[in-house]
């Protein structure tokens, strides 16, 4: 095998980016984020007030403050689809970053000084600074690992029916398509079995199908024009959703499509339908007033599917991980199985559901992304730069391992890790969520699928 190197631009040159798509781009971000702020004010506090969201009196400085964290960051951040983590830092930045400061100046519970709030989403901005430093380095030179066509799908359909029929074996008596509802009494279920089992594999084996195998093959599907195999994509979600109840194995489907349209054009226009994208999330409940009688029922489901699930609550978690550290001691990375060999953890139970008994009183399991879990949980906020340059490492090295795949199919296939990246510690999303096994399977990808 011999060793080669992919020549790609530059992700933060000038040069790549003329003056007037980078100003584009700064404004379209300012419009999504006086979106957001509308958005959080007409539809997520009315219906997801519960969570902790509130509507605080703030000094007109902090705002403008606020606003300048929030969209600074698109002055540096890679606006073409040049290398695939391109999507991962640009989900960081759009989904998780952007409506953060809305949320910390807003949040009841924990209600954060309006000053914290500022310096917290000033932290976060400079740290996707430091994250986008990965598109600044030369990729590393590696060997050519591809695999001739007639050994990589065989060998890719072997692994993909092991993993699904240890699931149907566990978990495929669990099945029940139910309503919103009532998911969290199928998880509960799912759970009992697993551990009645003593079969913990099946987690994994769930989520590396929802977060590598299927994201794939939906890539190829879309990539050979196959309905068929969109099909069997779609059908293995919905199994998914019925045996674990998980949201993301509901939306995935969407998600992947959206994110084909995305990444169309050659990733020129990448980054504007991606903002235009979340706009139209933010602000499609407006449609219902067309359905009548239904439209309350279809306003609260898009609601918490949509502005609580992804933009809202993730973002709120930010302010009680804060809220909860300043009086409580950090983690040192102990809640990592390995570093805890080493460091006491200094909590009864795992920190996420810790954090749910302090807000909550119940067993909610409060799981946050890197910033959070891995960053203020375990250092304070001196944790969020610090686990950024972890993250920046982790771009650059996939990067460079699957840079013989094309970036906007290695993009699509990353749709659902971008999801889990941004609400999931750091060691989760590379290993139960399936990223090391994506790069595995993009690593060893045919170099010409027929």
């Amino acid at each position: 095998m011999q060793s080669s190197q992919l020549s790609l631009p530059n992700a933060t040159t000038t040069a790549a980016f003329p003056s007037g798509r980078r100003i584009g781009f700064v404004f379209g971000v300012l419009m999504y984020y006086l979106v957001f702020a509308w958005s959080y004010y007409r539809f997520l506090l009315p219906w997801q007030e519960f969570w902790g969201f509130s509507d605080n009196s703030v000094a007109p400085e902090y705002w403008i403050l606020a606003s300048i964290a929030a969209v600074g960051p698109a002055c540096w951040a890679p606006i073409n689809l040049r290398r695939p983590t391109e999507l991962l830092y640009l989900f960081q930045y759009l989904v998780l970053f952007v409506p953060t400061p809305v949320v910390l100046l807003n949040s009841g519970n924990p209600v954060l000084e309006p000053l914290v709030a500022v310096e917290v989403s000033f932290v976060m901005s400079a740290s996707l600074g430091i994250m986008a430093l990965a598109y600044a380095v030369p990729l590393m030179r590696i060997a050519d690992f591809r695999l001739p066509i007639r050994v990589y799908w065989p060998l890719f359909f072997i692994a993909f029916s092991v993993l699904l029929l240890m699931v149907m074996n566990t978990l495929g008596g669990n099945f029940n398509l139910v309503t919103l509802d009532a998911i969290n009494s199928v998880r509960r279920v799912a759970t009992q079995i697993v551990e009645q089992d003593e079969a913990p594999l099946v987690w994994y084996a769930q989520l590396w199908l929802a977060g590598a195998f299927m994201p794939l093959l939906f890539a190829v599907a879309v990539k050979k024009k196959s309905i068929l195999g969109a099909l069997v994509v779609a059908g293995v979600y919905l199994f998914l959703y019925g045996i674990t109840a998980t949201k993301a194995a509901l939306l995935a489907v969407p998600i992947l499509f959206g994110l084909i349209w995305i990444t169309g054009g050659g990733g020129k226009q990448f980054v504007y339908r991606l903002v235009l994208a979340l706009m139209a999330a933010l602000s499609f409940p407006l449609l219902f007033g067309l359905a009548g009688s239904y439209k309350e029922f279809l306003e609260k489901w898009w609601v918490t599917l949509v502005h609580a699930r992804i933009f809202g609550v993730p973002q709120l978690i930010v302010a009680q991980y804060l809220g909860f550290f300043q009086q409580h001691p950090i983690t040192l990375w102990s809640h990592i199985s390995v570093v805890n060999s080493f460091v006491a953890y200094p909590y009864v139970i795992d920190v996420p559901t810790t954090l749910g008994y302090f807000f909550y009183g119940s067993p909610v399991s409060l799981n946050a992304g890197l910033w959070v879990q891995d960053g203020v949980a375990a250092a304070g906020l001196l944790g969020i730069p610090i686990i950024s340059v972890v993250a920046a490492g982790m771009f650059w090295l996939f990067d460079s391992a699957v840079q013989r795949v094309e970036a906007k199919f290695a993009a699509v296939s990353l749709g659902m890790i971008a999801i889990w990246f941004t609400n999931a510690p750091l060691t989760t999303t590379i290993v139960s969520s399936g990223w090391l096994v994506l790069a595995v399977l993009l690593v060893f990808y045919p170099a010409e699928d027929r």
